[in-house]
């Protein structure tokens, strides 16, 4: 017996206890040594969303246009003048396109995204946009690229089940729990000094993610070798140097395709989505005879955002900034260019009452609305001038309406004008999200209220209510109800004024 207990406590000082230290080590050592995703700028991105314990509200996302394009520091700044203060982080990928990166962002855990409330989304408005119907479609385009296959077969890339995007044959040994096992290959480069990785750039990455390069100015060598790689990919295949299939690319923006699907992705987690158009030099866009696809494909995804409530930035082609000093090759922005992008998308960014409501409240329920509103449940109804005329019956402190321009208009005389639009004949349901767009002349609160068969005096519990500012404003509200919704009350506003019904639609449920 003392025997047997001597070989188990040498068994155990000799390979166990070696093991437990190793698996240990690996644990919160290995990869301040080794490369955790086989890519610098991408260990240096992850590393920083680990180390920071506090919350960022935005988030960026796309490709190395949205990498080197976008300085959080300048945006938030940017942000700050106008009463914002939220902090941003740039998630931005070098060579994953917006196909790839929807890949991606589905096999990630969101809570990495720490208190993220806000996407914004980088968009190539010159290239095509595809969803992926399986991880064969990825491997036969996307497994043997050289900036995604070390990726996808990177420790993260098994974490998060990126192995199946490439075509090398996932091993059994990657599913095992001893990161010791699973983590053998950069614990073999670890050990040989083998470190294949990409380069980031030559400024040092930002703990927020941004890549900040040099400009075409101060390394014009590495420009003139861009220009002419690309000179030599259009003598070899000028087919792709032409304007987009304009039919091709709308396809992208149809029901259920690549950007109804990125946005659902974000609601879905409760965060509202706003695309942008990336910042690519203007050189490559006429290079490319893309400049009329630009145009085209802007202003599809303008009306595609309108249409779900969600919100687009095209700030237009960035003919206006240096060739020389503002970019850095012939595609991607200069440190310089990225902070002037920046602060020109924070400014863009304020002025999105979205984007303030989520950031500086309980997001959830304007969120929510916005999903129900793109969700698949019955047609849209939109009630027309004419009808709003003669439905709403006007309560109190309303002094006229009339129609025009397809819309009605408003004329309150005090500080409590309310009306109430009688949803029989009309609408039928105990669920309704539905839609307004109303001009006021002044800052003021709008809000609307319900009455159910059950409950049929107007109360606080049964409204919802919205800040709105000088101008348009877009307004989306969510009832859920355990019985029909019979009426309306529509408040305009707090004030004494004109206010107009620019559009009212619904859907019920």
């Amino acid at each position: 017996m003392n025997r047997f207990r001597k070989k188990f406590v040498s068994l155990c000082f000799y390979l166990i206890l070696p093991l437990v230290l190793v698996e240990i080590w690996v644990n919160f050592y290995l990869f301040e040594h080794a490369s955790y995703t086989n890519s610098r700028s991408l260990d240096q991105t992850i590393k920083a969303l680990n180390r920071d314990r506090k919350n960022h509200e935005i988030f960026f996302f796309g490709d190395s246009e949205v990498h080197w394009g976008v300085n959080p520091v300048v945006f938030d700044n940017q942000l700050k003048t106008s009463g914002m203060d939220v902090r941003s982080f740039n998630f931005g990928i070098d060579g994953f396109s917006g196909a790839i990166n929807y890949e991606l962002l589905k096999k990630l855990e969101t809570r990495m995204f720490k208190g993220m409330k806000v996407a914004l989304i980088g968009v190539q408005l010159i290239e095509y946009h595809n969803v992926y119907p399986s991880e064969a479609q990825v491997r036969q385009d996307q497994g043997q690229n050289d900036l995604k296959r070390p990726v996808f077969l990177s420790p993260f890339g098994i974490d998060h089940a990126l192995t199946g995007f490439s075509e090398v044959q996932t091993s059994y040994l990657d599913l095992s729990p001893l990161k010791s096992i699973r983590y053998r290959k950069a614990i073999k480069s670890f050990l040989m000094k083998d470190m294949h990785v990409i380069q980031a750039g030559y400024f040092t990455q930002q703990p927020d993610g941004f890549s900040p390069h040099l400009s075409i100015r101060a390394n014009p060598a590495n420009y003139a070798l861009d220009v002419k790689r690309k000179k030599e990919e259009r003598a070899q295949n000028p087919g792709s140097f032409t304007p987009l299939d304009p039919e091709r690319w709308e396809r992208d923006l149809q029901d259920n395709e690549y950007f109804d699907q990125m946005a659902r992705f974000f609601l879905d987690r409760d965060v509202y989505p706003v695309f942008f158009a990336l910042p690519t030099n203007p050189w490559y866009i006429d290079f490319k005879n893309r400049r009329q696809t630009y145009a085209v494909n802007s202003r599809k995804l303008s009306d595609w955002a309108e249409q779900r409530g969600l919100s687009f930035i095209d700030l237009g082609i960035l003919d206006a900034f240096s060739a020389e000093d503002d970019f850095a090759d012939f595609r991607h922005l200069s440190h310089s260019g990225a902070a002037r992008f920046s602060r020109m998308l924070a400014e863009q960014v304020a002025e999105l009452s979205y984007v303030q409501k989520v950031c500086r409240s309980d997001h959830r329920p304007l969120i929510r609305a916005i999903k129900h509103w793109n969700s698949q449940f019955p047609p849209v109804k939109k009630l027309s001038a004419e009808q709003l005329y003669t439905k709403f019956k006007a309560t109190h402190d309303i002094a006229e309406m009339s129609t025009s321009d397809a819309s009605l208009e408003i004329a309150a005389g005090g500080n409590d004008p309310w009306m109430v639009l009688g949803l029989e004949g009309i609408a039928e349901g105990k669920s309704l999200v539905g839609r307004i767009e109303i001009e006021t002349e002044k800052d003021t609160t709008f809000s609307i209220s319900w009455v159910t068969d059950q409950v049929q005096d107007f109360n606080s519990e049964m409204t919802s209510q919205e800040i709105l500012t000088v101008g348009k404003n877009v307004i989306y509200v969510l009832i859920k109800e355990d019985h029909l919704i019979k009426q309306l009350r529509i408040d305009p506003g707090q004030q004494p004024g004109k206010y107009k019904i620019c559009s009212l639609s619904y859907k019920m449920f």
